[in-house]
């Protein structure tokens, strides 16, 4: 995700609403490695990418979907 010139507070959330990963990107940028808080690679699955403005309220519904397949 390229937002602009601002710090974009990014959550990833699975197929049950849980969020998985949570991590903050500089200049409105973020990378995922596919990987969950802990580090671990995440099963195959539906994931949701939440993004917001740093200090914005998170929407409701994901900006993209993702889909893991190991």
């Amino acid at each position: 995700l390229v937002a602009g010139d601002y710090e974009l507070q990014c959550d990833i959330k699975d197929a049950k609403g849980n969020v998985v990963k949570q991590f903050t990107g500089a200049n409105g940028s973020v990378a995922w490695d596919g990987c969950n808080e802990a580090g671990e690679r995440l099963p195959t699955g539906n994931y949701g990418v939440f993004a917001a403005q740093e200090g914005a309220q998170m929407p409701e519904q994901p900006y993209t979907k993702v889909m893991i397949i190991k």
